[in-house]
C-alpha cells in the first residue's frame, strides 16, 4: 500500500498541538484556495502532523471520526509519471521501456510489454513504502514505530524479462513471494483470475487471436471450483435442498449468463461472506467490511471451523441457514421455478454517463440493462454491487500482435462521450457477445 491512516492525539491544554515521539508539536497550516467561475471563491485551512494532513472530512461517516485521522500518502511526494508515461510511449526497444520510469512514484501498476526483436517482460510501477510494524489498521500516530522506514527502490520492484515459461499473466495477483527480499505491502485480488490464466495457458503450443479471445472471456471461477465440494457436502442430504443440490453438484465453475449454478452460487457466497462478518463485527460495520471478507468465506466453505471463528452456531448450520435465505430471496424475486434463476437475469450492467445524476437527463444519456456472465473473480471480470449489478470490470479489451499491422480491440461504451455521436455507446453489444473491432495501423 502506498498510503496508512494515522490517529493523532492532541495536547488537552492546547488542542493546536500534536503528541509524536513523546514531545508536542504545532500543527503545520496552510491555505487552499479554489477558484469558481461566477462564484465566490472558496478558502479553507489544512493542518498536517509530521504524517500528512488531517482527513476526517474526507472519511466515511462509519469511521471514529472524534479523533484527528492523518493521511501519509506516497503521491505527496514529487513524481513524474505523466512525463514518464509519455517517454514510454516513445520507446523503442526493452532497455528504452524500463528507462522511462525514473520517477514514477504513483500510481502503482503492472505494465507488461514486448517488441519486435522478441523480448517480453513485466513491471510493477510505482514504489512501495516498507514499515517495521505490520499493524493493518489506522495506526497510532504518535508512536514513531508506525511509520514508513523507506522506499523500495526502481530496481527493487517485481520484474520479469523473457522467463522461459514464455508467457506473462497479471490480474491485480501479488507479484512477489512471501520471501520476497523487500516487505512487500498492498492490496491484492484473491488470485482467482490468475490461477485461471495460467490453467488456460499452461502446456499451449498454438497462442492466437482465438486463444487470447476465449481467455478474456472466459468465465469460469475457480473460487466456486475450489468452494463447491465443501458446499454439497453440507447440503447433500437435506431434503429441503435436493433441487439446488442436484444443480450444483455437476457445475463446472462457469458462470455465464444462462448459468442457474451461477446465481445459486454467487448469492450464497456473498450471503456468507455476509454471515461471517457478523461474527465478530458491530452491525453497522457489516456491510462495509464483508466484501473484505472472502478469502474467510472461501477458507472456512472449504475447510472445518478449527480456529473458532463461527461463535453463534456451528459452520453446518450456518451454511443451512444462509442457503434458506438464498433461496427465499430468490423465490421473493423470481418465483419458485428455478428456471427462471438465471445469472443473467440479476447480474446486469448499466451505463451510466457521469452527468445523468442532473434532472432527467438518465433518460437521454445512460445505456445498459445488458445481461452479463462473469463476477470478481473470473478472467472475464464484471463484479457486482450488493444488488448483483455489474459495475463493468474490465471495460477495455486489446489483443496485439506484433506481427500484424493492427490489433483487436473493445470498449463497452465505444469512443464518445456525446449521447448525440454515432459512436456513442456502439461498442456495448460487441463487448457484452465477447466480439473485437479489428483497427487497423495505416490510414
Amino acid at each position: 500500500s502506498q498510503r496508512d491512516l494515522y490517529y493523532e492525539k492532541l495536547n488537552e491544554e492546547n488542542p493546536d498541538k500534536y503528541l509524536h515521539d513523546q514531545s508536542y508539536l504545532n500543527f503545520e497550516r496552510r491555505t487552499e484556495i479554489i477558484k469558481i467561475k461566477n462564484r465566490k471563491q472558496i478558502e479553507f485551512e489544512i493542518k498536517s502532523t509530521v504524517n500528512g494532513p488531517i482527513v476526517n472530512e474526507l472519511l466515511p461517516q462509519w469511521v471514529d471520526l472524534d479523533t484527528p485521522i492523518s493521511l501519509s500518502w506516497l503521491g505527496f511526494e514529487y513524481c513524474s509519471f505523466v512525463t514518464d508515461a509519455l517517454n514510454i510511449n516513445k520507446s523503442n526497444n526493452a532497455e528504452e521501456f524500463l528507462n522511462s520510469f525514473q520517477g514514477w512514484n504513483v500510481p502503482t501498476l503492472s505494465l507488461v510489454y514486448g517488441t519486435v526483436e522478441g523480448d517480453f517482460g513485466y513491471q510493477a510501477m510505482g514504489r512501495i513504502p516498507y514499515r517495521d510494524n505490520h499493524y493493518k489498521g489506522i495506526k497510532p500516530g504518535w508512536d514513531p514505530d508506525f511509520g514508513w522506514k523507506g522506499v523500495i527502490p526502481k530496481e527493487g520492484m517485481p520484474s520479469l524479462k523473457n522467463p522461459e515459461r514464455g508467457w506473462i499473466g497479471t490480474a491485480n495477483n501479488r507479484p512477489a513471494n512471501d520471501d520476497y527480499q523487500y516487505p512487500f505491502f498492498g492490496t491484492w485480488s484473491s488470485g482467482h483470475r490468475m490461477r485461471r490464466i495460467r490453467k488456460r495457458l499452461e502446456g499451449q503450443t498454438n497462442v492466437d487471436f482465438n486463444l487470447m479471445k476465449s481467455i478474456q472471456y472466459d468465465m469460469k471461477s475457480e473460487r466456486a471450483i475450489e468452494c463447491l465440494p465443501g458446499l454439497l457436502m453440507v447440503i447433500k442430504n437435506k431434503n429441503e435442498f435436493q433441487n439446488i443440490y442436484e444443480i450444483l453438484k455437476n457445475w463446472d465453475g462457469d458462470t455465464n449468463p444462462e448459468s442457474i449454478s451461477a446465481t445459486i452460487f454467487e448469492m450464497f457466497f456473498n450471503e456468507w461472506s455476509f454471515a461471517l462478518t457478523k461474527e465478530w463485527f458491530p452491525e453497522n460495520l457489516v456491510e462495509h467490511i464483508y466484501p473484505s471478507a472472502s478469502a474467510a468465506a472461501n477458507y472456512l466453505l472449504r475447510n472445518e471451523d478449527t480456529k473458532g471463528w463461527i461463535k453463534s452456531t456451528s459452520r453446518s448450520e450456518l451454511i443451512i441457514g444462509t442457503m434458506k435465505k438464498i433461496i427465499t430471496d430468490l423465490e421473493n424475486k423470481f418465483g419458485k421455478d428455478i428456471n427462471k434463476w438465471k445469472w443473467g437475469s440479476l447480474h446486469k450492467v448499466y451505463l451510466n454517463h457521469p452527468i445523468s445524476i442532473i434532472g432527467d437527463l438518465s433518460l437521454l444519456y445512460d445505456r445498459g440493462g445488458f445481461s452479463v456472465g462473469g463476477t470478481g473473480v473470473t478472467v472475464c471480470n464484471t463484479g457486482f454491487d450488493p444488488n448483483y449489478l455489474a459495475p463493468m470490470g474490465a471495460n477495455l479489451r486489446l489483443i496485439a500482435d506484433l506481427n500484424e499491422e493492427g490489433m483487436w480491440i473493445i470498449d463497452s461504451q465505444g469512443v464518445s462521450g456525446d449521447p448525440g455521436s454515432d459512436f456513442y455507446c456502439d461498442q456495448s453489444e460487441k463487448w457484452v457477445n465477447g466480439d473485437y473491432i479489428y483497427l487497423k495501423f495505416d490510414n
